[in-house]
């Protein structure tokens, strides 16, 4: 069942709704779950949302425009994250409407 975008929301909300029903329909991921918190000792944050193959990790972090400032906050975002995870199964993007593209590390 699709999700109606209410006119309230904004255009980060839309691209997370949007991105969660792409991820869920695609019908390869195990798991999707958005809005993740993490608190490490070294780090914390909030991930916008995980996808999940076996035990492979796929973060995705929304931005409501793509520029370099935000791929910038993007890159840190997700550099952060997987400064503590310590995980090797882990692949992150920046996501704006219309665009996905792979995070560098």
């Amino acid at each position: 069942m699709k999700k109606k975008i209410s006119r309230g929301m904004s255009r980060h909300e839309q691209t997370v709704d949007m991105l969660v029903e792409k991820l869920i329909t695609s019908g390869k991921f195990d798991r999707v779950k958005r809005d993740i918190k993490y608190n490490f000792s070294k780090a914390n944050g909030q991930i916008d949302v995980m996808a999940f193959i076996g035990n492979r990790k796929y973060f995705y972090e929304v931005k409501s425009t793509y520029n370099l400032r935000s791929l910038k906050k993007a890159q840190e975002q997700y550099s952060r994250y997987k400064s503590v995870c310590k995980t090797k199964n882990l692949e992150g993007y920046i996501v704006t409407m219309g665009k996905i593209q792979r995070l560098n590390g």
